[in-house]
C-alpha cells in the first residue's frame, strides 16, 4: 500500500530535532461525516476499543483548506497528526471543514461552523476521555484555537473544558479578549508557535498574544508588557516558558512552520501529559491481611480479601466503597476489567487502633476478566473518597503455580519447614533402630 508522507522540512530550510519521517497512516483512513453545511472527518485510534476512554484532539484547519470536499483539511499539513495520533499517541482525531474562509466561532453567519454540535456528537457516541481534549490549529485555525477556548471555557464551561491548546501561526488574543476572559483562558497549558519571518501573519501577533496570558492575572493589565524572555529550548527552537503558557518561535521560519512540529515526538509528550483529572492520592492497601507472600491461586472458586488500612491521613469511612476497582494495573492497560468488590465491612485489621475498610474479590471474576493472570506480580486497588478525590494504592502478589510447577510447566519440589524436616530425620532414626534391635 502506498503511504502518506509528511514533510518533514520547513519552508525556509528550518531543522528541527527528533523530526519523524516515517511513513504514516494515509489521510483517506479518516471517517466521513457531516452536520448541517459542515464536513469533518474523525480518525480512530489503532486498535479502537470502546471500552476504553480515548484522548480526543481537535484540529482547525487554515483558511486555504476551507471547502466542501471534506478532504482538503486533512490532505495536506497535518500527516504527522494523523500518524502520531494512530499507535504511537493513541488519540481520537477530529478535523472538521470550514465552507468559507471566514473564521472558526459558534457565532459565524449562515452556521457554517458546526463544531460544538459535532463535538458533543462525537464524544456522546465514541469512547472519549473528556479529561483529555485537546486543541490545536494553524493559521486561521490557530486564532479559532483561541476562539474556542474562550467559548468552552468562558462562555460554556459546564459543557467541556480543554486540557491544553496549542494554536500555530496565529492566536489573535489581541482583538477583542476581554482581560477577564484572558484571566480564565491562562489557566490552560497553551503552546503557541510561530515563524520569526512570517510574512503571512507576523510573530508579533503570537508574541503579544503570549504576554496578555502571562500578564492576565494583574488587574489592570500592565503598561507596557513584560518583554519576553526566552528562557528555555523546545524543539530545537528558543521558548519562553511562564508557568503553564509557553511561546516558541521558530528562527527564519515563515508562515507554514507546523509540518515538523507535528511530526515531533516533543509536542505530543507534552500535550498529552495535560489532563484536567486529579492526580490520586495513595493509600495503603494490604493484600491478604495478615499473610505474607500474598499468594493467589487461580482455581480457587472462593474470594480474595483486600484491605485498605486507615492512616492519620487516610480515613477509610471518605471512601466512596461503589468506586473501588482491584486488578493487575499492566492487564487492565491491555484490556483487562478491573473488578468491583463482592461485599465489604469496617474492622481493625492492622491492630492500631484504626477501623480498616475490608473488601471481597471474587477470585474467579478476576480471572474471567483478565484482572488477574498467571504473571500477576502486583495488584492495584483505585476509588474515590466521598468527595470525588481519587486515590489508588498498590501491594504484591505471588501467583501460585499450578499443578506443582514452576509455570514454566517444570516439575518442582517443595523444600520442606525445618520443623518438618526435622521430624522426618527422627522418624527415620527410630525405623532404622528397630529394624536392627
Amino acid at each position: 500500500m502506498i503511504r502518506f508522507a509528511t514533510l518533514a522540512v520547513l519552508v525556509g530550510a528550518l531543522s528541527f530535532t527528533a523530526v519523524s519521517t516515517s511513513l504514516g497512516r494515509p489521510w483517506q483512513e479518516g471517517i466521513e461525516g457531516s452536520l448541517g453545511v459542515m464536513p469533518y472527518r474523525y480518525y480512530l485510534p489503532a486498535g479502537y476499543d470502546d471500552s476504553i476512554d480515548y484522548p480526543l484532539v481537535l484540529f482547525l484547519h487554515g483558511s486555504g483548506e476551507s471547502g466542501y470536499d471534506n478532504d482538503r483539511q486533512v490532505r495536506v499539513h497535518i500527516g504527522g497528526l494523523i500518524d502520531k495520533t494512530e499507535s504511537e499517541y493513541p488519540a481520537i482525531l477530529v478535523a472538521p471543514q470550514l465552507v468559507l474562509p471566514r473564521g472558526w466561532g459558534p457565532n459565524q453567519p449562515y452556521a457554517i461552523d458546526q463544531t460544538p454540535g459535532i463535538l458533543a456528537h462525537l464524544i456522546d457516541t465514541l469512547s472519549v476521555d473528556t479529561n483529555r481534549l485537546y486543541l490545536t490549529g494553524l493559521s486561521m485555525g490557530g486564532f479559532g484555537s483561541m476562539e474556542y477556548l474562550r467559548y468552552y471555557h468562558v462562555d460554556q464551561p459546564d459543557v467541556l473544558n480543554f486540557s491544553a491548546v496549542a494554536p500555530m501561526s496565529g492566536a489573535g488574543l489581541g482583538f477583542g479578549f476581554s482581560p477577564q476572559a484572558l484571566g480564565v483562558m491562562n489557566d490552560t497549558p497553551t503552546w503557541l508557535f510561530h515563524g520569526s519571518n512570517d510574512p503571512a501573519v507576523p510573530s508579533s501577533d503570537s508574541r503579544y498574544s503570549f504576554q496578555l496570558l502571562v500578564s492576565a492575572d494583574s488587574d489592570p493589565l500592565p503598561s507596557p508588557l513584560p518583554p519576553i524572555d526566552f528562557n528555555e529550548t523546545a524543539l530545537g527552537q528558543p521558548t519562553a516558558v511562564v508557568g503553564d503558557i509557553r511561546y516558541t518561535e521558530i528562527v527564519g521560519g515563515g508562515h507554514a512552520i507546523w509540518g515538523p512540529i507535528y511530526n515531533n515526538n516533543e509536542f505530543y509528550d507534552w500535550m498529552f501529559a495535560q489532563s484536567l483529572a486529579e492526580p490520586a492520592i495513595p493509600a495503603l492497601v494490604d493484600i491478604k491481611p495478615g499473610s505474607s507472600p500474598n499468594s493467589v491461586n487461580l482455581k480457587s472458586k472462593g474470594v480474595l480479601p483486600v484491605a485498605i488500612l486507615s492512616t492519620d491521613d487516610f480515613d477509610v469511612n471518605e471512601v466512596d466503597v461503589d468506586s473501588l476497582r482491584f486488578g493487575d494495573p499492566l492487564l487492565i492497560d491491555n484490556g483487562g476489567t478491573a473488578m468491583s468488590p463482592l461485599r465489604s465491612a469496617y474492622e481493625d485489621v492492622s491492630g492500631d487502633g484504626l477501623l480498616d475498610l475490608t473488601l471481597k474479590f471474587s477470585t474467579a471474576d478476576l480471572v474471567e476478566y483478565e484482572a488477574l493472570g498467571s504473571d500477576t506480580i502486583e495488584g492495584l486497588l483505585t476509588g474515590e473518597l466521598m468527595n470525588g478525590t481519587p486515590f489508588e494504592g498498590t501491594d504484591s502478589i505471588r501467583i501460585v503455580p499450578p499443578n506443582g510447577s514452576n509455570g514454566n510447566g517444570l516439575q518442582i519440589s517443595t523444600v520442606p519447614e525445618p520443623t518438618t524436616l526435622l521430624l522426618a530425620t527422627l522418624a527415620s532414626v527410630v525405623l532404622l533402630l528397630r529394624r536392627r534391635g
